[in-house]
């Protein structure tokens, strides 16, 4: 399991990778210096006044390292010592959310009372800040247990944690005082966490890496050789000097792509240019396979066509898709009427009358119907990569006695929903390709099925709008 969240205050994100069968890693905390003098002082006095004080000191001296050892890994090397054990148990999704939940019960940010057991114990806490990341979940529960004043502080969920395709999402709210001598207060604000279930991180544990990112960029690396790319002084990975052309930068990479496509490590290949660029509309700085762009974390760009009818009382319904069980990427999963990549080159409107008439045999007379409506976008872990699109969304309203034919092989069938059929099918199953719910999602907002009536309106439309330029 991994996990993402982020204490606003603190800034503590924290990212956590276990594999299908987490064993326990136990933990050693060495006391620190200061503090065993201090305390080893105190036994020796009699005055209890001074003993006190010295204790009293002892016990601030141990706080303080707990703060400085939350935010400095440096400092937890020399704290902790472990060992780790074989796995011991696989836990279902249902265990790891009913342990999520009561981890909440119990404060966890708070207390440092962590579900230790469903977290591998090579799993790796990360921060934006590059000084805080931390091994281990139990080393990380030990520093949390010093960062807050538990008598004063709290950690309350907003809602259920719910599952969300391969992760499980928990929203909260944290306030209190920091666990320092001074009791420095911290005002309420409200965090997310999401924690991934990764299968990919079993194949992890013994790879020298702290998170499947590491493991890719590694991959990359020797495929394309010390000729194409290399790490410069602040680890980020660059094209090595001379390749100063989008051209040539596109031809240098290439081949190890393409080794990459044969080793399996790239599947789904397309034969599909897509563009390397820093938004859209500018111009790009290479161009690569479109298979590979959740590999190299590449923003890529696409189209989803809401198929629609209106029906004689005003009611509306969608066409949905369901996607062909040989389909490298969520077979078998209900889709769109039409959705596609945007290849390089080609505007959005021409690309949903391609799709149109490849997906569904809408021919062109209809299909320039379609609408241009709105833009979601998001990020999101995907066999261990990160898959950043934006999606240009467009609305076709098609003649009641339309029926779309599948014609290219991706599609087996379409049908025909009533709305709150695919809302409830939406929160009740993972039947819908992930970005489809999406676009649906906006469909609805804009079409009044969604309203501010309904819990978590805003949340819920700011989350369309993830990583856009």
């Amino acid at each position: 399991m991994r996990a993402r969240g982020r204490l606003a205050a603190l800034a503590l994100l924290f990212q956590t990778s276990c594999g299908l069968a987490p064993g326990r890693q136990s933990t050693r905390l060495h006391a620190a210096p200061l503090a065993d003098q201090l305390e080893a002082k105190a036994e020796s006095l009699k005055c209890p006044f001074f003993r006190r004080r010295f204790l009293d000191a002892a016990d601030a001296a141990r706080q303080s390292t707990a703060w400085l050892a939350a935010r400095h890994k440096s400092i937890l090397g020399f704290m902790y010592t472990s060992t780790v054990e074989a796995p011991s148990h696989v836990w279902t999704r249902e265990e790891t959310l009913k342990a999520i939940k009561q981890d909440f019960v119990n404060r966890y940010s708070v207390t440092g009372r962590l579900s230790l057991d469903h977290y591998h114990p090579r799993c790796f806490f990360d921060s934006p800040d590059p000084d805080m990341p931390v091994r281990s979940p139990e080393v990380f529960a030990s520093a949390l247990k010093g960062l807050f004043d538990r008598r004063s502080s709290s950690l309350e969920l907003l809602e259920e944690p719910r599952l969300m395709g391969d992760a499980i999402v928990a929203e909260w709210r944290l306030a209190g005082r920091l666990g320092l001598p001074w009791k420095p207060s911290i005002k309420p604000f409200v965090g997310r966490t999401t924690f991934t279930l990764d299968d990919m991180m079993s194949e992890l544990h013994d790879t020298p890496v702290e998170a499947p990112r590491a493991y890719m960029e590694g991959v990359l690396l020797e495929a394309c050789g010390p000729g194409t790319l290399r790490r410069d002084e602040g680890g980020a990975i660059v094209f090595v000097e001379g390749l100063d052309t989008p051209d040539a930068r596109s031809e240098a990479l290439k081949p190890g792509l393409l080794s990459l496509r044969d080793k399996g490590t790239i599947t789904g290949w397309r034969d599909e240019i897509f563009p390397v660029t820093m938004g859209y509309g500018v111009p790009p700085l290479l161009r690569i396979e479109r298979a590979a762009a959740s590999l190299l974390g590449v923003r890529a760009y696409g189209v989803h066509v809401n198929g629609f009818v209106t029906l004689p009382n005003g009611e509306k319904e969608l066409w949905v898709g369901r996607r062909a069980k040989n389909k490298q990427t969520f077979p078998s999963r209900l889709d769109h009427l039409v959705a596609g990549g945007l290849p390089d080159g080609m505007p959005p409107s021409e690309c949903v009358v391609k799709e149109c008439a490849e997906e569904a045999s809408v021919p062109e007379r209809l299909a320039r119907n379609a609408k241009a409506v709105n833009v979601v976008s998001y990020s999101m872990n995907y066999n261990g990569c990160c898959k950043r699109d934006v999606l240009f969304c467009y609305d076709l309203e098609l003649p009641l006695d339309f029926v779309p034919t599948p014609d290219d092989g991706e599609v087996e069938s379409f049908e025909r929903y009533p709305i709150a059929k695919v809302l409830d099918v939406m929160m009740t199953t993972e039947d819908f390709k992930p970005n489809c719910c999406l676009v649906i999602i906006d469909f609805c907002v804009r079409h009044g099925y969604l309203t501010p009536d309904q819990p978590g309106y805003v949340r819920l439309v700011q989350s369309l709008r993830v990583g856009n330029d």
